[in-house]
């Protein structure tokens, strides 16, 4: 049996982002027979109890040295995968002598890296962005059509039927992710509150609650809000809503595969790239970084999609043609060479 490990985090303060793109890819080898390990914290498989069906490895990112020790007790690998934003070229050559090939996931391009494949899913990316940052032998994956989701986006997808949808804007959902510790969720639901327009809005909470009690005080019996948490059919929401307000991470490809038009609050440096190439595209519309976000903005923006229809199915379209759910199985192809 060929085995694959994977070094990835998911916590209240990085979010779950990495374990989603990298439990999609895991999936894929696990049907296959493959050997699922995953090395990574407590906190990630407190959030992702799904990894339990995998071999779970304790690895603590923070300690100097600690691979080291993490390699001499275990076995050798045919594939490992490293998506963390901690990590770079040091930790990926110690990891060579234990695997035939390595595989980064990346999003920044901001370091080096000593790997055979790289894999970064952002939009419009270029090889160029890795010039001299990986060895000359690396197979650069770029693109959104490498986009790592969740095989239910896929599945959801061939229900879409572009020429008969309605686009006018009726449900919104609401989502920022794994964490939101900064309660956007709360101005976006304000925003869409202050529109005066009756909406239906579902709202997805993730792994942390707190929030709950402000959302409940702004709802108060509003029979057309709705609040999920920690859910398992994200496709499904989302292929029932006309548009979505979240940040540009992970879920923007989500997104894009079933066709959702956004609005994207960017929550971290690695996602202003995203919003922006998504927003040049025409898929989503760029709002802008969190700390400048205004409940006025935002129902403006919510107010001229709900005005201009065309816009609205203009950006359907595009989404729909940025990414198809098979990123997955690009990758696997690509490693099979």
């Amino acid at each position: 049996m060929k085995k694959i490990l994977f070094f990835f985090e998911s916590s209240k303060k990085i979010g779950g982002g990495h374990a989603y793109r990298c439990l999609a890819l895991a999936n894929i080898f696990f049907n296959l027979n493959w050997e699922i390990n995953i090395a990574s914290v407590e906190e990630t498989r407190i959030h992702f109890p799904e990894i339990n069906r995998y071999k779970f490895l304790i690895f603590n990112f923070n300690q100097d040295n600690y691979i080291d020790l993490f390699l001499k007790n275990i076995d050798f690998m045919d594939l490992i995968v490293v998506d963390h934003y901690l990590l770079d070229k040091n930790f990926e050559k110690k990891l060579a002598q234990k695997s035939y090939k390595i595989l980064v996931i990346d999003d920044l391009a901001n370091r080096e890296h000593f790997c055979d494949y790289l894999l970064d899913q952002t939009v419009m990316r270029k090889s160029i962005h890795y010039k001299d940052l990986v060895p000359r032998k690396c197979k650069l994956l770029l693109g959104s059509k490498f986009s790592l989701l969740r095989s239910q986006f896929y599945e959801k997808r061939k229900m879409i039927n572009v020429k008969n949808k309605n686009f006018s804007l009726r449900k919104i959902l609401i989502s920022f992710g794994s964490s939101d510790s900064k309660n956007f969720t709360l101005t976006a639901l304000k925003s869409v509150l202050n529109s005066n327009y009756d909406f239906f809005v579902d709202i997805v909470m993730g792994f942390h609650d707190m929030n709950n009690r402000d959302l409940v005080k702004n709802i108060k019996k509003n029979d057309r809000i709705k609040i999920y948490k920690n859910v398992k059919n994200m496709a499904e929401l989302m292929l029932n809503a006309d548009l979505s307000i979240g940040a540009g991470g992970v879920s923007s490809w989500e997104r894009c595969c079933l066709g959702l038009p956004s609005l994207i609050v960017v929550t971290a440096d690695n996602q202003k790239i995203i919003a922006k190439n998504l927003h040049k595209k025409g898929a989503a519309i760029d709002v802008g970084w969190h700390e400048e976000l205004s409940t006025e903005k935002l129902t403006n923006q919510i107010v001229f999609l709900k005005n201009n229809p065309k816009v609205l199915q203009k950006m359907s379209k595009v989404a729909l043609g940025i990414c198809d759910g098979l990123g997955a199985n690009r990758v696997l192809n690509e490693i099979n060479k």
